[in-house]
């Protein structure tokens, strides 16, 4: 008999408590309650009633909670009850026990507005695990793990290396034979007079390209520049660039 009133007490005890942290239907809590620095906590305000009602939430900033995000959840008629509520996404910045007090609604009825206070809320922030520390300094890896690390030099590069060598020398031989006069049979700016008269030969054409080039047509340029470098060449093309060159020149 005296088990049986303790516990019906009990009952009535827990029953006031619930009542008292849920006036108004109002019920706050974190998401998930304990969390590390840096992590993202999520406060529910809900409100679950029967009759409809209105709710206007105050929360105060805390200094070790950074506000992210704050969204409204409208109401919602579930089983004959009205849902709705506000859903505060949060920030820990700080490790320790951390308590938010003084969040209060004002909540509208068909009685009135009255002020509601919520109960306080308490958010464990634990700190991030300390990690293993070693006393004696880790050895510099050896000359051999470092030379192990660089690329090794491959056929490929080893033929690219000597055929871009190859390239420079023989752009330099080709500059140097062109800044040598005794490359042009007719290097003498004087013997373009001659060539009016006489035969012209290939190096008359070279010279007269790098020496004499604005005093020909653009067409003869490159015709002539074609004969030079085409692998087949006919005494017939001969015969007219020189022809071409010798009128070109007369004018």
């Amino acid at each position: 008999m005296k088990s049986t009133l303790f516990h019906i007490v009990g009952l009535l005890w827990l029953s006031t408590l619930s009542l008292t942290a849920d006036q108004g239907g109002m019920t706050a809590t974190f998401t998930p309650d304990e969390a590390q620095p840096g992590d993202l906590i999520t406060l529910w305000v809900q409100m679950n009633r029967e009759d409809y009602g209105e709710f206007d939430l105050d929360i105060p900033s805390h200094p070790r909670l950074h506000l992210v995000t704050r969204e409204q959840i409208p109401p919602t008629l579930v089983n004959g009850h009205f849902y709705q509520g506000e859903r505060l996404t949060l920030q820990a910045l700080s490790s320790g026990p951390l308590t938010l007090s003084g969040m209060t609604v004002q909540l509208t009825e068909a009685e009135g507005v009255r002020t509601v206070a919520l109960p306080e809320l308490t958010l464990t922030v634990a700190p991030f695990d300390a990690q293993d520390t070693i006393e004696d300094p880790q050895p510099l890896p050896r000359p051999e793990s470092a030379r192990g690390n660089s690329p090794p030099l491959t056929p490929t590069l080893i033929a690219v290396l000597i055929g871009g060598f190859l390239l420079v020398l023989l752009i330099r031989i080709k500059l140097a034979m062109r800044e040598n006069p005794d490359d042009h049979p007719t290097s003498n700016p004087g013997e373009v007079v001659r060539l009016t008269n006489q035969a012209i030969t290939e190096g008359d054409f070279e010279y007269l390209l790098n020496e004499h080039r604005d005093t020909l047509s653009p067409k003869l340029c490159a015709d002539l520049e074609n004969w030079i470098y085409a692998p087949d060449r006919s005494d017939t093309e001969l015969a007219d660039l020189q022809s071409r060159v010798r009128e070109e020149l007369s004018a």
